[in-house]
């Protein structure tokens, strides 16, 4: 459980007009705040590392899929046109900015 700075020093609060005290109270929520970014980094990349997964692994797929018409009738456009909706409603959902 996380204490508060005011529970941390409820016993002697005269602690708290030290400067040194200050020094790391100020030292610590830095780390705090430097812990969540990084957290909230190494997510971002976790959800990345999935997005690229499933791509990879839906070409596979669409590639091993046997086709029945000739190849040059395969609309690319449209294929591009899906994977890139398909980027944006994931960075959206994920809130990660790829624009």
């Amino acid at each position: 459980m996380r204490k508060s700075i005011n529970q941390i020093f409820k016993n002697d609060k005269n602690l708290l007009q030290n400067d040194a005290v200050n020094e790391l109270i100020d030292y610590c929520s830095s780390l705090e705040d430097e812990i969540i970014e990084s957290q909230q980094t190494i997510s971002n990349e976790n959800k990345l590392i999935e997005l690229i997964k499933e791509i990879y692994y839906s070409l596979i797929d669409t590639l091993e899929e046997p086709t029945n018409s000739n190849e040059n009738d395969i609309d690319y456009k449209e294929s591009l046109k899906n994977l890139k909706k398909y980027l944006e409603s994931f960075s959206r959902d994920n809130r990660i900015n790829i624009h």
